[in-house]
């Protein structure tokens, strides 16, 4: 909560994969987000393998939206404003591969309209690399 942007969400993931890392998935976008954190000693019950991990996910993130300052213009002030949409959302697909230390995903994301008279929709290509230590 805010007074930049304030917002009720939810999400969820799914995934799929021989050998899934023990973490809490591709990160979801959106402001605050966080990354995919090993929750979990990696240990010596994966053995000498090359190959930690492989799979495929899909993800869903829906908000409520009740103050964006961008759409909404000033607080204090009169200013320009559009008529946002209250129900906004995302969806993301892709795949990722965690080998020893390093984790790559790749994901294609697209967020539902934001506001009325906004002409497209937004896409991008998403792509993470991380190590643990």
């Amino acid at each position: 909560m805010g007074n930049v942007y304030t917002y009720a969400n939810a999400g969820f993931q799914v995934r799929l994969g021989w050998n899934l890392p023990d973490d809490f998935g591709m990160p979801l976008l959106r402001p605050g987000g966080s990354s995919g954190v090993a929750v979990f000693d990696r240990g010596s019950e994966r053995g000498d393998l090359d190959l930690d991990g492989l799979y495929l996910f899909a993800a869903f993130d829906g908000q409520f939206v009740l103050r964006n300052i961008f759409l909404d213009g000033n607080t204090f002030t009169d200013s320009h404003r559009v008529k946002k949409d209250l129900w906004t959302g995302n969806y993301q697909i892709g795949c990722g591969i965690k080998i020893h230390y390093l984790d790559l995903s790749v994901a294609y994301a697209k967020w539902s309209r934001q506001f009325e008279t906004q002409k497209n929709y937004h896409a991008y290509i998403i792509i993470s690399l991380s190590f643990s230590y």
